[in-house]
């Protein structure tokens, strides 16, 4: 009698050791466990323990554009309008990325809490703590043993790099991504096991709002086709062997299809490389090679984790450490093969760590911008955990002994770095302080930090920031920006005009230097060029706080008060301490004899800029108005003290309101 070997390692009727076949067979022949007892709930538990004091934390860094300062959001015709836009539409700028699903949960979590940071914040816990459930589901019905799909969800639960994504609203791109491709994969392993003519709808769904979350979902493709080629084990125990099918992913390039022509018809627009200059890109292409190394060393609990990581550019193609990468990624290529080629169990885990992190060196290769950080690493990493999970075997017993220190090791070390990583996403402060202080090479952090402290009035600080941005990355948008800001801080607006000008030519997309630049114009009195810079911008940008704040100030200072008023109202309700346009929109309330509101907007300005000598006058006539003379002659004794005091217009205004009212 001939020994017949079926696709997924069965021979003659015995289920080999380390197939997927065998894998299979153990998940499914495995006795149903008490749902208290279920690694995936303990899983889900632990992420959740490890993140509660993110709870705590406010909007930082892209927050503030995507949700905070986000008019889009607060309708639902803005809402309409951004689930056909570029994700960052809001800012002006053209990512290249279509994310409707992440765009509606923020609208979600916006509408039903009012916007409430925690809110937020809890949203993406609850998802990270999904996805470590499913890290661990999947890892048991590969055949893992409890204890190893245990500790493959506690251990993907706690990895320090995963802080990024977890305590950054915008990191909830990366959690919802993971969580419906890691079901998706679920979902399509079930099928195979029950002997399911196709994937079903579920996994189907799953897959499209993958896509509709982070563009990495497309990876799924191939992920599903090496299942598929690997076998689930369902027609071993019928003893009937299959060969791979096509039509089993016919349903995902269906979707994938309509996905990426509705991708290409709305996000078409990406980052144009070019303006790196021949050589930055030439360099930047060579990083396809050492990205993948230096990923690699995310993995490590106790390697050196911040926000925003940078990559160095090699300085050649044959640097030492390109031909070191290129021969470690071949190694790593030919190895997967192999292991796909065998039937391998642990060859799906680790194609999902291959897989999808694949494409960012492809796009650093093709396009030549390295899309590099901690949090591309995060659907990735699931693949590594689940790896670790098949680790774990019934038999010899020092595999599970060696397989258990590992593990034991690599959970207390991530929980341990993750708590301590946490407190760094508090606030913007505290964040791009940490950025500079690990990362001190990073032109994004310097310049960040910068802006921070010229927000405070420490000038000389955020000077010396700038210049450490602008030395490392002289090519680099950013920097000139915030140098920008800190010349707006000292009222030095030809300066500001200049370094907006700069900042401008080399990222033209950018918004905030274009106000900028436009209110520095008005502040010389040069309103035809500031009129002609923010006109295509409120064509571009409709509803935009910060555009529409400008637009106020420009028709104020053409003394338009009345045409001024709605746009410095619905700037001042998305926009919080800014003394000029609370300055504005108290002038345009004043003058439209809008006493109590001029009165609010006067106090806000104040508020934000003690120093602001005619806020504290206009604030004293508003209360005069309105009977407050204790509010009053507070105020004016505020502006007493200032230097602009000199002028003598706080003791006139005295006089004018000692001075009896005239009779009629």
């Amino acid at each position: 009698m001939s020994r017949r070997r079926s696709p997924a390692g069965r021979v003659g009727g015995v289920v080999r050791p380390g197939t997927a076949g065998a894998a299979a067979a153990a998940g499914a022949g495995a006795p149903l466990r008490p749902w208290w007892r279920h690694p995936a709930l303990w899983s889900a538990l632990a992420a959740i323990a490890l993140y509660l004091p993110a709870l705590r934390h406010g909007f930082v860094w892209d927050d503030h554009w995507l949700v905070e300062s986000n008019p889009a959001l607060r309708s639902g015709t803005g809402l309409a309008r951004l689930l056909v836009s570029d994700l960052w539409s809001p800012n002006g700028s053209a990512s290249g990325y279509w994310r409707p699903l992440v765009v509606l949960s923020y609208w979600l979590d916006g509408t039903l809490w009012r916007f409430s940071p925690a809110a937020f914040h809890a949203t993406n816990l609850i998802v990270h703590a999904g996805a470590a459930a499913l890290v661990a589901a999947l890892a048991l019905q590969s055949g893992a043993p409890a204890l190893g799909s245990l500790a493959a969800g506690l251990w993907f639960a706690g990895m320090p790099h995963h802080v990024e994504s977890v305590a950054w609203v915008a990191g909830r791109t990366d959690l919802l991504c993971a969580l419906l491709v890691l079901l998706a994969l679920l979902l399509d392993r079930g099928a195979r096991v029950r002997g399911a003519a196709g994937p079903g709808w579920a996994a189907t769904a799953a897959f499209a709002l993958g896509l509709l979350s982070k563009e990495i979902a497309i990876a799924f493709l191939p992920l599903a086709a090496i299942a598929e080629w690997i076998g689930s084990g369902a027609g071993e125990r019928r003893g009937a062997a299959r060969g791979f099918r096509v039509g089993w992913l016919a349903p995902y390039l269906v979707v994938a299809g309509v996905w990426l022509a509705l991708h290409v018809l709305i996000a078409h627009r990406a980052p144009d490389a070019a303006m790196l200059g021949a050589d930055k890109l030439a360099r930047s292409r060579m990083t396809a090679f050492t990205m993948v190394p230096r990923d690699l060393v995310f993995l490590w609990p106790l390697a050196t984790h911040t926000p925003g990581a940078t990559i160095e550019l090699p300085t050649g193609v044959l640097a030492p450490e390109v031909i070191a990468s290129a021969v470690l990624v071949v190694l790593l290529g030919v190895g997967l093969v192999r292991l796909i080629a065998r039937r391998a169990a642990v060859a799906l885990p680790l194609a999902l760590f291959a897989g999808t992190l694949a494409p960012l060196p492809a796009v650093a290769a093709l396009r030549g911008l390295p899309l590099f950080g901690e949090r591309f690493l995060y659907l990735p990493s699931a693949g590594v955990a689940w790896a670790l999970a098949l680790a774990f075997g019934p038999r010899p017993w020092w595999r599970n002994a060696a397989a258990g220190a590992v593990a034991a090791g690599l959970v207390l070390a991530g929980g341990i770095v993750t708590l301590s990583l946490i407190p760094d996403w508090h606030d913007d402060l505290t964040l791009f302080a940490s950025i500079t202080r690990k990362a001190p090479r990073s032109a994004l952090g310097h310049s960040s930090y910068a802006m921070l402290l010229a927000q405070q009035g420490r000038l000389q600080e955020a000077d010396a920031e700038a210049a450490l941005a602008i030395g490392l990355e002289p090519r680099r948008s950013e920097p000139y920006f915030t140098r920008a800001l800190i010349h707006y801080a000292r009222g030095e607006w030809a300066a500001v005009v200049a370094d907006c000008d700069t900042s401008i030519a080399l990222d033209p997309q950018r918004m905030e230097p274009q106000v900028s630049r436009a209110r520095a114009l008005l502040r010389l009195s040069r309103y035809d060029e500031a009129r002609a810079a923010l006109e295509p911008l409120l064509a571009r940008l409709p509803g935009n706080p910060f555009v529409e704040s400008a637009w106020g100030q420009y028709l104020v200072g053409r003394g338009d008060f009345a045409a001024a008023l709605p746009y410095l109202e619905r700037a001042a309700a998305m926009i919080r301490e800014d003394p000029d346009l609370d300055y504005a929109h108290g002038l345009a309330s004043a003058r439209l004899q809008r006493v109590a509101e001029a009165r609010e907007a006067f106090q806000r300005a104040v508020d934000g800029d003690p120093t602001l000598y005619d806020g504290w006058l206009r604030l004293a006539v508003a209360c005069h108005l309105m009977g407050d003379t204790a509010a009053r002659d507070l105020a004016l004794q505020r502006a007493a003290v200032l230097p602009q005091a000199a002028d003598g217009r706080v003791e006139a205004a005295r006089r004018n309101f000692a001075a009896p009212a005239p009779r009629p």
